[in-house]
Order: C-alpha cells, then structure tokens, then sequence
C-alpha cells in the first residue's frame, strides 16, 4: 500500500507470487538446501536454476500472470545487474520483483539456516541498506525500512 499499490486483487496477486516465488526449490536436493557449508560451483548453479524452474513450472498455469511470474523469474536479480538468471538490471527487473527481492533477503537473514544463526532484525535491515542502489532498488529499501522503523 505505501508503494501505491491498494487495489485489493492486485495485493492478492502480489501476495500469492511471494508465497512462490521459491517453488523451483523443490528441483533443488536437500542436501544442497541444506548443506552448512560452502556451496560449490556446481551446487551454487544448482540453486541459481531455482527462479527459472520456478518460472518454467508456473507459466503453464492460467491463473498465474505476467506480473506473478517475474516475481518468481526475478527475485534474485540485482539492481546493479549482478544478479541472476539473466543478469536484468534497474527498470529492467519487474517492480513487484524489487519489491519482493527485499523482503526475501530479510527473511533470510532472519530465519534460521544449516549454515548460520538469524540475524537480528536490525542487522539485517542495516545490511539491506547498504545494498540499496546495487543489489536493491532504493526506492523498496527506502519503503521496506520505513515499514520495519515506524512504531
């Protein structure tokens, strides 16, 4: 809503592409989902497939559309352009998928993982912050932190 976003489908929508935006994880072995160490190359490739498996699952579907399926395709390409699997930019990457790209990396850091302990959630946004401009859109994280500091 803070982002103009009120219309109350077009919030269903949103909110139903986030509950997928993982889905391609079920192609992904668990002992790679899973593994408390270091990824290498080729399992790091393996959990970079995840969006397109994702995407290539979905769009199938008739009760999935264009702006749902670039969350999926999408949430883990960078502002900067470093992020994967196509290496989109900017205005390039879907606005619903900058959006969601923040929120994703929050909950990442803050839940637990094979790996790590959360983080708190401070840390978490504080890190988030300083990605703003390379692997966020500032605009989200400007919205994401007003969202997670207001009382």
């Amino acid at each position: 809503e803070k982002l103009g976003l009120g219309d109350g489908a077009q919030l269903e929508s949103i909110a139903m592409a986030a509950i997928l935006h993982d889905i391609g994880k079920r192609f992904i072995p668990v002992s790679i989902l899973t593994k408390p160490a270091k990824l290498d190359p080729q399992e790091r490739a393996i959990i970079e497939s995840h969006p397109q498996r994702g995407y290539e699952e979905l769009c199938v579907r008739d009760d999935m559309n264009h702006d749902q399926l670039m969350i999926v395709y999408q949430h883990h390409e960078r502002f900067d352009g470093t992020g994967y699997p196509v290496g989109f930019q900017g205005e390039e990457i879907h606005p619903w998928a900058r959006m969601i790209a923040v929120v994703d990396v929050f909950d990442a850091m803050t839940g637990m993982r094979p790996y790590r302990r959360p983080a708190a959630a401070r840390d978490a946004m504080d890190h988030i912050c300083r990605k703003a401009g390379t692997h966020f859109d500032p605009e989200m994280v400007a919205c994401w932190n007003s969202m997670m500091t207001t009382s």
